[in-house]
């Protein structure tokens, strides 16, 4: 089934929203744990602008495929997956966790997980709203 999620600020749990079938547009699950496959980024360009004029957060950005568990067991994903993040007020999109900040295109897999994202399989390509943004040479914690 093709889902979207989002992590939920409220239940601290991964939301499942269906994208299809009868229940396509409304969330049919809850987790600590959800592993997508054929995985995406998914942000609402509309939505973004709202939390930046109105600096009050709503649900904008998701990570798209098709579900393959969803649960509260623990899982765990290669060491050489790669921790992605999204920021609405530094980014557009998805980008690596890492120095690089390039922006996620898309992932064979997905692991959602304490507030993480981390994919295997990711494809990327350089970042450079960083500069029309302003935000040339700040980090993370910046």
């Amino acid at each position: 089934m093709k889902v979207r999620c989002y992590f939920n600020l409220h239940k601290k749990v991964w939301s499942i929203k269906a994208m299809e079938g009868p229940q396509k547009g409304r969330v049919v699950r809850h987790a600590t744990t959800v592993l997508l496959a054929d995985a995406k980024p998914v942000v609402s360009q509309k939505g973004r602008e709202r939390v930046l004029r109105e600096r009050c957060k709503n649900v904008h950005a998701y990570v798209e495929g098709r579900l393959s568990y969803a649960g509260d067991e623990r899982l765990a994903l290669p060491d050489w997956s790669t921790e992605v993040t999204y920021n609405p007020y530094k980014y557009t999109t998805f980008v690596r966790k890492s120095d690089t900040k390039q922006w996620l295109g898309g992932s064979a897999w997905a692991l959602l997980q304490d507030r993480r994202v981390s994919v295997v399989g990711g494809v990327y390509g350089t970042y450079d709203g960083l500069e029309r943004m302003g935000m040339e040479g700040k980090t993370d914690g910046q």
